[in-house]
C-alpha cells in the first residue's frame, strides 16, 4: 500500500511538473509571429518609405529623400524582394548623378577666386548626401583641405579681404551723413492735353486708398541724428579695422586697416565717443554685477560696485541706476 502511495505521489507530482512546461510552450508559440507576417510588414515598411522619399524629392529635400530611399534598398540585402528596392536603387542612382555635378561647381569655386564657397559646398554636400558616395568623395576632400596650410592661408586671406571691404563700406557710409543728398526739385505741372488729341481709350481706375503711401519719403534726419548715425558707423568701422590689424598685421588687408585705424585717431569726436563707449561698458559691467551680489543677498559687495561707477563714471546713464541701487541698501 505504501509503494501504491508513493507511486500516486511521484504521478502527481509528475503531472504538475509538466503542465507549466506545456503553458510555456504554448505562450513561446503564440508569442512567436508567422514569417509571412514579418515580411508583408517589412514590405509594407519599404512602400511607405519609398512613398516618403519621393514626397521628400518632389520637395525638393534630398537630405531625407536619401534617407528614405536608402531605407527602402536595404530591403534588397533582407531578400524580401520588394518592388520598391528597384526604384529606390533608380532613384539613388540619379540623386547621385546630382551629387557629381555639385561636386565639380565645388571643385570649381575652390580652384578659382572663392575657396571659401567651394569648402562651403563641399561641407553641404556632405551633410545631403549622407551614405551616398558624394558624401565621401566631399569628407574626404574637406579632410585633405583642412589639412592644407596654403589653402588655409588662402582662406585667411579672404576673409580679412571681405572684413576690409565691410570697414571700408562703413566709412563710406559715415562720409554719406555728412552730405546727404539733396531732395529732387518739385516737379513742373504737366501741361493740360489738347482735348482733340484724347485717346479714346477710357481712362484708369482710380487707385484704391493706400496705394500713394507706398510714395512716401522717409522723415529726413538732423543735423544731430546724422552727426550721431556717422560716429555709430565709424566705431564699427574702427572696431573691425582693430580685428583685422590683430588677426593679420603682416597681411595686405591688414596693413591698409592699420593705416585707416591711425587715421580715424585723429578725429577727435569719433575719438571722445569711443572713450565714451568704453566707459558706458564699464560702468554697465559694475551695474549688472552690483545686481547681481543684490539678488544673492551679498549686500556689501553691492554697495561697493555701485560707489566705484559714482566715483569712476558719474557721467553715465548706469550712475543713476547705481545711485537708486544705493538708496535701497541704505
Amino acid at each position: 500500500m505504501r509503494q501504491k502511495a508513493i507511486g500516486g505521489m511521484l504521478a502527481a507530482l509528475t503531472v504538475l511538473a509538466v503542465v507549466p512546461m506545456a503553458r510555456a510552450a504554448i505562450g513561446m508559440g503564440t508569442i512567436e509571429e508567422d514569417p509571412a507576417v514579418v515580411k508583408q510588414r517589412w514590405l509594407d515598411k519599404a512602400e511607405e518609405d519609398y512613398k516618403e522619399g519621393m514626397k521628400a524629392r518632389a520637395a525638393g529635400d534630398t537630405a531625407n529623400a536619401v534617407r528614405f530611399l536608402l531605407r527602402v534598398a536595404d530591403t534588397e540585402k533582407r531578400r524580401l524582394g520588394s518592388p520598391f528596392a528597384p526604384k529606390a536603387f533608380d532613384e539613388l542612382k540619379a540623386i547621385c548623378e546630382e551629387g557629381r555635378k555639385e561636386l565639380q561647381v565645388a571643385r570649381q569655386f575652390i580652384a578659382g577666386e572663392d575657396p571659401a564657397a567651394g569648402l562651403s559646398e563641399l561641407k553641404r554636400i556632405l551633410r545631403v548626401y549622407l551614405g551616398l558616395w558624394p558624401a565621401k568623395e566631399a569628407g574626404a576632400l574637406v579632410r585633405q583641405l583642412e589639412g592644407d596650410a596654403q589653402f588655409q592661408a588662402t582662406l585667411k586671406a579672404g576673409r580679412l579681404t571681405e572684413d576690409l571691404k565691410k570697414a571700408e563700406t562703413l566709412e563710406a557710409q559715415a562720409a554719406a551723413l555728412l552730405n546727404p543728398p539733396k531732395p529732387e526739385a518739385e516737379k513742373k505741372p504737366e501741361a493740360k492735353p489738347d482735348p482733340s488729341k484724347l485717346s479714346t481709350v477710357p481712362p484708369a481706375p482710380p487707385k484704391p486708398e493706400g496705394v500713394g503711401a507706398a510714395t512716401v519719403r522717409p522723415r529726413e534726419l538732423t543735423e544731430k541724428e546724422r552727426q550721431a548715425a556717422r560716429i555709430d558707423r565709424l566705431l564699427e568701422a574702427y572696431d573691425l579695422y582693430g580685428r583685422l590689424v590683430a588677426q593679420g598685421a603682416d597681411t595686405e588687408p591688414g596693413k591698409k586697416a592699420a593705416q585707416a585705424r591711425a587715421r580715424l585717431e585723429k578725429d577727435a569726436d569719433l575719438m571722445a565717443r569711443l572713450d565714451q563707449a568704453k566707459t558706458e561698458r564699464k560702468a554697465k559691467e559694475l551695474l549688472s554685477l552690483a545686481e547681481n551680489y543684490f539678488r544673492a543677498g551679498r549686500f556689501d559687495s553691492a554697495r561697493e560696485c555701485c560707489r566705484k561707477i559714482l566715483a569712476a563714471h558719474p557721467q553715465t546713464p548706469q550712475a543713476a541706476d547705481a545711485k537708486m541701487l544705493l538708496e535701497r541698501l541704505k
